[in-house]
């Protein structure tokens, strides 16, 4: 599941999708038909709003499971997304950076408890609607990777000093 919401926000960041919830309705009639690949999808440039999209993802996930922090977090962070909260982040040294592939890993790592604890805090962060961050210079980069792997990077600001 959590690929899929990983994929549906790299999209939506992207593209414009008018009537999501009337497309997503129309296309799951036909799905059940096995023609969905005949169903039209309406989008044009620009970015879905997360607000728009989140609640119809959620429904979905949580028939499946929440308890994942990791989807929680990025299904809050829809939820809550506002542009005019802020945060100061600092990576503490030696923390691990997950990227897409490591997945697995991140949520072994979080189901066990054995996660960095600056990614607890971070997921905090995330799951307020947070979407501007100030990040050291030298951290920029990390920071990026890391809200990439959260799949908000397009929806975020980084202001590094």
């Amino acid at each position: 599941m959590s690929t899929e919401l990983r994929t549906l926000h790299h999209i939506v960041s992207r593209i414009k999708i008018p009537a999501y919830s009337t497309q997503t309705a129309v296309y799951s009639a036909i799905n059940k038909l096995h023609i969905a690949s005949l169903c039209p999808i309406i989008f044009k440039c620009g970015q879905t709003s997360l607000k728009e999209v989140t609640p119809l993802i959620a429904e979905d996930i949580k028939n499946l499971t929440l308890d994942n922090l990791y989807l929680k977090t990025i299904i809050d962070f829809g939820s809550n997304f506002s542009p005019q909260k802020s945060e100061k982040i600092t990576i503490p040294k030696g923390t691990k950076i997950y990227y897409g592939t490591e997945i697995e890993e991140f949520d072994r790592r979080l189901a066990t408890g054995t996660l960095d604890q600056f990614y607890y805090y971070l997921m905090k962060i995330i799951g307020c609607g947070t979407t501007i961050y100030e990040i050291r210079r030298a951290d920029k980069e990390k920071l990026e990777r890391i809200l990439e792997f959260f799949t908000i990077k397009d929806y975020v600001k980084i202001i590094s000093k």
